[in-house]
């Protein structure tokens, strides 16, 4: 595989373009919501109790999406930064060229795949060690308890 190249002033302010227009899109997109929440927000008849779950899954959902939309923004920014610094399109953990082409299809990320992929590699053993730290904590609480109902039985 070829070394990515560092990006020309051209493929630069075309990424600086895309990244403006997403931000555009992801703040539209809040405001929509944001709008049809206040238009929705009138007295509403009583409802089932499966009616009142769907909202609260509703609020739920969109929650969650205006976080992933806060992050987005947050990452579009550092990413404009990241132009105006001169800096953007190289790998924060190495400090190699990110591949224009991974810019086009993440045009926020911050590592080149290699060190995307050691992040991942590492990020999956330490949940692995987790859930094995949680076994082992889970089934040293049941034989604890077993010993104690033990004892109960006995006495």
């Amino acid at each position: 595989m070829a070394k990515p190249r560092k990006l020309t002033a051209k493929q630069t302010e075309s990424f600086r373009k895309d990244l403006e227009e997403i931000r555009r899109e992801v703040l539209s997109g809040i405001q929509q919501r944001i709008a049809a929440k206040r238009d929705d927000t009138g007295v509403k008849e009583i409802g089932d109790d499966f009616d009142s779950a769907s909202e609260g899954r509703e609020q739920e959902l969109g929650f969650l999406m205006n976080t992933r939309d806060r992050e987005k923004i947050v990452k579009i920014e550092e990413a404009l930064r990241r132009i105006d610094d001169g800096e953007y399109g190289i790998c924060e953990e190495c400090g190699e060229p990110i591949g224009a082409a991974r810019l086009k299809a993440m045009p926020f990320t911050v590592l080149c795949v290699r060190c995307q992929e050691a992040e991942e590699e590492w990020t999956k053993i330490a949940r692995e060690r987790e859930l094995e730290e949680d076994d082992r904590q889970f089934f040293e609480v049941a034989e604890s308890e077993l010993a104690d109902k033990g004892n109960d039985v006995e006495d």
